[in-house]
């Protein structure tokens, strides 16, 4: 590849910045890093979509302001992940059209996002992401079970809360 000069095109810029995502490198326009990384499914997305699978379970197909609905503590870093599940397919953000009041924060669950909580679906382990765009996957697959580790038990997730009025005797 050619060196980036100040007489380089914007496009030649772009072509280096894509030769080094794979082993990473600089962007010669504005100095960021860039670099490709492997995204995991990890156990804090894998047990936000269980909540949320729950919850479409009360309400199916509606959206959810998952934020509002599930992370009134923002130090939780790992469960605001959330949002890359949509890379897999997992979740949907809800399309401006169909907003009434707030233009982001809506999501709901997909098809595959149900199937794959119900332990009916494998999915790449990592999603490969740069600048928050997907790139691709890695070839190793992952369950919910395997997503959670030994940091969740999947059962116990997924038992469903006693009915009302009962002391779940």
């Amino acid at each position: 590849m050619t060196p980036i000069t100040p007489e380089s095109t914007v496009g030649e810029a772009r072509a280096f910045v894509r030769s080094k995502l794979r082993e990473g490198g600089t962007c010669p326009c504005c100095f960021q890093s860039v670099k490709l990384y492997n995204r995991t499914l990890n156990c804090g997305m894998a047990h936000m979509l269980i909540l949320i699978y729950k919850e479409d379970q009360l309400h199916p197909g509606e959206w959810i302001h998952i934020s509002k609905r599930f992370l009134q503590d923002k130090r939780n870093a790992v469960a605001q992940e959330y949002s890359k599940l949509r890379f897999w397919g997992l979740l949907e953000p809800c399309p401006a059209e169909e907003e009434d009041q707030n233009p982001t924060g809506l999501w709901r669950i997909t098809v595959d996002g149900k199937n794959f909580v119900e332990d009916r679906l494998f999915v790449a382990r990592a999603a490969q992401i740069y600048d928050n765009k997907l790139y691709g996957f890695t070839p190793e697959q992952t369950s919910i079970r395997r997503a959670l580790g030994d940091k969740f038990d999947y059962d116990e997730l997924m038992t469903p809360p006693p009915a009302q009025g009962t002391l779940g005797l």
